[in-house]
C-alpha cells in the first residue's frame, strides 16, 4: 500500500503507552464514565496558537478537561543545550532559564509549511510535522497521567480536531497526520468558527427565529482571526460563507503593548530581555478586566526594581487598530452566495458570537458593542474553550446536530499557458461551494484540456547527424520544429517513425535509401569527396506533412519539389569512421542503402521472410 506523502517523508515518532505506576492526578471534578462509547473516549481537541483545550462528551454535557496546573495545555516547545525537548507546562517552567530556548506560537508555522519544512528549536533542527507530533504526544500523555479525564490504559481516544477557516490544504493534512501519529483516532475535522457555532446552538438556540436565522461567529484567537456566517434551522447548521485574516490575534496585541512599553523605556538591550519583557506584557494583558485602570509591568528582567505603570487607555489605543482590522474583515462574510446581488443585513442576525482567547481582551468586546449594539453581541462563557466544546458536540450522536460546510478557498489545478511561459490557476470548484454531507455523493468535476506538449506517451525521440559521424540523442522543440545542432557542425535529423518509437516533433522525418539520415534543414554540396552541411531554416509543417505522405506511398526521400540532392559517396576515414553516401546516384537506384540491403536479406531462403513478400518487393 502506498503511504501518504507525509508518512513517506517524515519518520514516525514512537508512541509509548503511559505507565500506571507513575499515575498521579489532582482532579477538580471527576467526569463520569458515560462518555465512553464502545470502549473509546470521545474528545474535542482545539489545538490553538497559545493554548490547547480539550472537551469531553459526558451524558449530554461537554465539560472542559482539567489538567494538573490549568484547564488547558500551553502550546509551547523548549529545547535544551543538549537537544532535549519539553512541551506544554514543562516548557513554560524553563522559559526564564538561559540554557533553554522556548518556541511559542509554532502553529503559525503551518500556514506556509509542507511535509519537508523544518524549524530550528535551540541547537537542533527538525521538521515542523515532527515538532507538532511531539507536542500532541505530550497532550496525549497529559490526558492519561495528569488530567481528570481518567482514560484507561490502552483505551482508544476518538478526537474531533479543528483548523482555522482559511487554512490551506497542506495545513489540514499536516494537522490530521500529526494527530494520528500522536495516537489519536481522528474522526472529524472542522473549521474553528463552525465548531463554535455548535456551542451557540447549544446555549442560545432560543435567539434564532424565522426572521433572524443567521449567526456571525467572531473568532479571535492567539494567532488567527476568522468570521463565519452560519444559518441555523432547527438542529441543522449551514456555513454560508467565511472570511478572516491568517496572521492576526493575541500575539499581535502583545507586540503592540511591547512597542508601547519600549517607547516609554527606550530600546531594550538584548533579544533575551525583549523576549522576557514580551512574556510579561502577555501576562499583564491576560489579567486585564473591564474594571482595570492601570497596568504594572514588572521590569525585573531588565534589572529594574520598580515596575512601569501604563494606563489602560493608552494600551487600548495601541490595540485599537488591530481590533478595527477585525471589524473590516467581517464585512466580506455578510453575504449569502445564493443571493445574487443582495447581502445579508445586520438586522437579520440573531447574534454575533464572540469566541477565542484574544476576544476576552476588554477593548474587543467594547468596540463590538459600540458598533453593533449590546443586545446583538454575545460572548461565550468559555472563550478559550468554545471551539473544543463545539467539537465535542459534533461527536455526540444523541445531540442530533448536523453541519453543511462550504469551501473557504478555491479548489483547482495549476497549469501552464503561453507556451509554458506562464503558470495559471484553473478553478475547478470556486469558493463557497457547498460540500456534500457525510455519506452523500462526492463532488465530481470533468474538465478537458488540450495537450500543449506531445510527450510521445513516455517514448524517446532520437536524432542522428546527417553526416553519420555521430548519433546524438537529444530533443527538438515540439512546437516550432527547431532542429538541434550536431557536435560535428552539421544539422541533425529525426529518426524514422515506426511502431516502436514515436518522434515528439512535427511529421518531418524521412530516410534516404543509402542509409544516411537527412532533413530539409540540411543540404549538401554535390562535389565528390567532400560534404559541406549548411544550416537552413527548419521545414514548415505543410512541407513536412507532404514528405510524410510521399514516404507512406512508397517513395524515398522528399517529393521532387523539395527533395535535396543525395550526398556523394565519402571515403572511409578516421574522422567519419564509416561508409559515406551513395556516390551521387539517385535514391531510387541506390543499392548500398540500408533499405536495399534489408530487401536482399529478406529475399534469401531461410531468412524468415515470406516468399510472397519477397516477390512483391
Amino acid at each position: 500500500m502506498r503511504k501518504s506523502f507525509v508518512e513517506k517523508q517524515s519518520p514516525v515518532l514512537p508512541i509509548l503507552p503511559p505507565s500506571l505506576e507513575t499515575f498521579e492526578v489532582h482532579p477538580r471534578e471527576r467526569i463520569g464514565p458515560e462518555w465512553r462509547t464502545f470502549g473509546s473516549m470521545r474528545l474535542g481537541i482545539d489545538f490553538g496558537t497559545t493554548h490547547t483545550v480539550v472537551a469531553a462528551v459526558d451524558r449530554g454535557n461537554y465539560p472542559i478537561v482539567s489538567f494538573e496546573h490549568a484547564d488547558f495545555v500551553p502550546s509551547l516547545a523548549a529545547a535544551g543545550e543538549d537537544g532535549t525537548l519539553r512541551f506544554g507546562a514543562q516548557a513554560a517552567a524553563v522559559a526564564h532559564d538561559p540554557a533553554w530556548t522556548v518556541l511559542r506560537s509554532f502553529k503559525r508555522l503551518l500556514n506556509d509549511a509542507g511535509p519537508e519544512s523544518e524549524v530550528a528549536v535551540g541547537p537542533r533542527t527538525m521538521k515542523v510535522v515532527d515538532l507538532l507530533t511531539g507536542f500532541l504526544s505530550h497532550v496525549r500523555d497529559e490526558l492519561y497521567l495528569r488530567s481528570n479525564a481518567h482514560p484507561r490504559a490502552g483505551e482508544p481516544l476518538k478526537a474531533a480536531v479543528s483548523v482555522p477557516a482559511n487554512a490551506s490544504s497542506a495545513q489540514r493534512i499536516l494537522t490530521v497526520d500529526a494527530f494520528r501519529r500522536a495516537g489519536f483516532d481522528v474522526v472529524a475535522l472542522l473549521n474553528e468558527p463552525s465548531a463554535a457555532g455548535f456551542e451557540y446552538a447549544h446555549r442560545f438556540r432560543e435567539t434564532v427565529t424565522s426572521k433572524r436565522e443567521y449567526v456571525l461567529v467572531y473568532d479571535l484567537g492567539g494567532g488567527t482571526f476568522d468570521a463565519s456566517l452560519i444559518k441555523m434551522e432547527g438542529r441543522a447548521n449551514e456555513v454560508v460563507t467565511s472570511s478572516g485574516v491568517a496572521r492576526l490575534g493575541g500575539d499581535d496585541f502583545d507586540e503592540a503593548i511591547l512597542r508601547l512599553v519600549e517607547a516609554k523605556l527606550g530600546t531594550v538591550a538584548s533579544i533575551r530581555e525583549r523576549r522576557l519583557l514580551l512574556d510579561e506584557c502577555r501576562v499583564q494583558k491576560e489579567s486585564v478586566n473591564p474594571n482595570t485602570r492601570k497596568l504594572a509591568v514588572d521590569l525585573a528582567a531588565l534589572g529594574r526594581h520598580e515596575p512601569l505603570v501604563v494606563p489602560t487607555d493608552e494600551v487600548y489605543a495601541a490595540c485599537a487598530p488591530l481590533v478595527q482590522q477585525t471589524l473590516e474583515a467581517m464585512e466580506p462574510a455578510m453575504r449569502d452566495p445564493r443571493r445574487e446581488n443582495e447581502g445579508v443585513d445586520w438586522s437579520e442576525l440573531a447574534g454575533i458570537y464572540v469566541v477565542g482567547g484574544a476576544s476576552a481582551f476588554p477593548p474587543v468586546y467594547r468596540l463590538l458593542r459600540e458598533r453593533f449594539g449590546a443586545h446583538r453581541v454575545r460572548r461565550s462563557p468559555h472563550p478559550f474553550g468554545s471551539t473544543a466544546i463545539g467539537l465535542a458536540i459534533t461527536l455526540d450522536e444523541r445531540a442530533g446536530y448536523s453541519l453543511a460546510e462550504r469551501l473557504t478557498r478555491h479548489f483547482g489545478v495549476f497549469r501552464e499557458e503561453s507556451a509554458g511561459a506562464e503558470v495559471s490557476f484553473d478553478v475547478l470548484l470556486p469558493k463557497d461551494t457547498c460540500l456534500p454531507a457525510p455519506g452523500g455523493p462526492p463532488l465530481s468535476v470533468t474538465r478537458r484540456y488540450r495537450a500543449a506538449h506531445n510527450l510521445g506517451a513516455g517514448r524517446r525521440a532520437t536524432w542522428r547527424c546527417g553526416t553519420r559521424c555521430c548519433s546524438p540523442s537529444t530533443r527538438a522543440c515540439a512546437r516550432c520544429a527547431t532542429w538541434p545542432r550536431c557536435p560535428c557542425g552539421g544539422s541533425t535529423a529525426t529518426g524514422r517513425r515506426s511502431r516502436r518509437r514515436s518522434v515528439a516533433t512535427p511529421p518531418a522525418s524521412w530516410r534516404c535509401s543509402c542509409g544516411c539520415w537527412m532533413t530539409g534543414s540540411a543540404t549538401r554540396s554535390a562535389s565528390r569527396g567532400a560534404e559541406t552541411p549548411e544550416a537552413q531554416s527548419p521545414p514548415t509543417v505543410a512541407a513536412a506533412r507532404a514528405a510524410l505522405r510521399f514516404s507512406q506511398r512508397g517513395g524515398h526521400g522528399l517529393p521532387s519539389s523539395a527533395a535535396p540532392a543525395c550526398p556523394p559517396r565519402l571515403p572511409r576515414t578516421a574522422e567519419h569512421g564509416r561508409r559515406g553516401g551513395c556516390a551521387g546516384r539517385s535514391p531510387a537506384r541506390c543499392g548500398r542503402g540500408r533499405t536495399a540491403r534489408n530487401r536482399r536479406r529478406r529475399a534469401r531462403p531461410g531468412s524468415g521472410g515470406s516468399p510472397r513478400t519477397a516477390r512483391a518487393r
